[in-house]
């Protein structure tokens, strides 16, 4: 998962991406900026390029909302850049996340596998490979 064409613009769509590990390309990069989650299980994903936050573009509530990204708000009170985090273990024993928005409700999705797919909210379902996903080191 990665800012389109690496941008630092604000709205800029966030998509699939095809792993690049250089330590040059940090679009691809995602950390939860300090203080960190206050329980372990609601983060901020702040973009290692830009230096902004995934959001559900316009605050929405609606399944099919494509996620970009903001400037950071560095709250947990804007519930429309937390996302919820919970793990399972993928078919290979790979641990695999899943994310929930905070304020809709909704998953990260990706519609298919191909490169520059959007990632977008959906209904949740679980155990739905199109919403889960792993950490490449």
């Amino acid at each position: 998962m990665g800012v389109g064409n690496g941008s630092q613009a604000t709205g800029a769509v966030v998509v699939q991406v095809k792993c690049n590990f250089s330590n040059d390309d940090h679009s691809q990069e995602w950390r939860d900026p300090p203080p960190g989650s206050p329980d372990g299980l609601h983060f901020l994903w702040k973009n290692g390029h830009s230096g902004k936050c995934l959001a559900i573009a316009g605050q929405s509530m609606q399944a099919g909302a494509w996620a970009e990204q903001v400037p950071c708000n560095g709250t947990f009170a804007d519930h429309s850049q937390v996302l919820e985090m919970h793990e399972t273990i993928g078919p290979h024993g790979e641990l695999e996340f899943g994310f929930k928005n905070g304020h809709s409700g909704l998953c990260l999705s990706v519609s298919d596998q191909g490169v520059d797919s959007p990632i977008f909210q959906s209904k949740c379902a679980e155990s739905t490979h199109p919403q889960l996903w792993a950490v490449a080191n």
